[in-house]
């Protein structure tokens, strides 16, 4: 018996795992360094690695390098494609609210990151 080799396998398989659909339902609206995922999630960095791997093999997430840091995004999908359905299925569902905390969280140290930046070199810019 010969094996059918479809286009969505990878995919598929990408999705079979809890983990990596929660990393689609975080990357709906952010990017994130692998670090700032491990902590969200509480998942070792050679974990975390390995899924977003296999994530970005399927197509399903994209990898944008910035200095020494790699961030991860959810991948686009044209109207009416297989990863649009997913991506509107996925969004449905609201995440758990002890995660709904920690990405606040992490959204307010990003935005005092972000300020802080500002206000230390915006002297240079006028």
């Amino acid at each position: 018996m010969s094996k059918l080799q479809s286009p969505l396998l990878p995919s598929l398989k990408a999705l079979s795992d809890e983990l990596r659909l929660t990393l689609l339902r975080l990357m709906a609206q952010h990017s994130f360094a692998v670090l700032e995922l491990c902590e969200l999630l509480q998942v070792r960095q050679s974990s975390m690695s390995f899924h977003l791997k296999v994530l970005a093999q399927a197509g399903l997430v994209c990898r944008q390098r910035e200095g020494n840091s790699v961030f991860y995004r959810r991948a686009t999908a044209p109207m009416g494609s297989f990863l649009a359905s997913l991506w509107l299925q996925l969004d449905a569902e609201p995440l758990p609210e002890a995660l709904a905390q920690a990405l606040a969280k992490l959204d307010q140290e990003r935005l005092q990151q972000a300020q802080a930046f500002f206000n230390k070199y915006s002297h240079e810019l006028s």
